[in-house]
């Protein structure tokens, strides 16, 4: 009788035990949402600093020179040069990408430009390529782009965070998409890969900043 006491009082016990069980709702894993907690703060801090970053380089009308050196296929040598392209420019980041040219010759740059349409689009020969300075000049923030972790890497010996970045849908044409590197101490971006958006009407260069 003392055993099958025992028995029942086991019964029991499993018994509420499986009943409290089936009443509790199950809970998302712990680990994986301050994860996803600690990304999201890593991600609010590179938007703030990007922003500041944007803030400061309005203050500034840099001299820039871009080059240009066009390639052709050669059946003994390869890819060999076959031209290139020199561009003077002074650029403002007070609203949005101001340059003022340095060729006086008249109707240069509009030639220049009208050659470059050919293989590229036409902001390319000015401001188009300086551009390429920023992510995206008018603001990196979660309205407009999606952010994916990817892991860390050191870039020389910067200790680096990296995340994929992606324009949402309906965000605009020039919208940066590719991958940015982030020193894991302020939360500069040190480093970014990819291209820019494009429509029918506008496309990009692939670039590495």
């Amino acid at each position: 009788m003392q055993k099958r006491a025992k028995y029942v009082l086991l019964a029991i016990v499993l018994s509420a035990t499986c009943s409290a069980w089936a009443d509790k709702k199950p809970e998302a894993p712990k680990v994986n949402s301050a994860a996803n907690s600690g990304f999201d703060r890593v991600v609010d801090r590179v938007i703030a600093r990007e922003a500041e970053n944007n803030k400061v380089l309005r203050r500034y009308s840099p001299l820039v020179e871009t080059y240009l050196q066009s390639m052709r296929a050669d059946p003994e040598f390869g890819m060999v040069p076959s031209g290139d392209q020199y561009y003077l420019h002074r650029v403002g980041f007070r609203r949005a990408l101001d340059e003022t040219s340095f060729h006086a010759e008249p109707g240069f740059m509009s030639r220049i430009m009208r050659q470059a349409s050919k293989q590229f689009r036409p902001e390319m020969a000015s401001s188009g390529f300086t551009w390429m300075m920023t992510v995206d000049l008018r603001g990196l923030d979660r309205a407009h782009y999606s952010f994916d972790y990817q892991g860390r890497e050191f870039l020389g010996d910067v200790r680096c965070i990296i995340i994929d970045v992606a324009p949402k849908p309906h965000s605009g044409s020039g919208r940066f998409f590719g991958r940015i590197w982030v020193e894991d101490r302020d939360y500069n971006i040190v480093r970014f890969n990819g291209t820019y958006s494009y429509d029918m009407r506008s496309q990009y260069l692939h670039f590495d900043t």
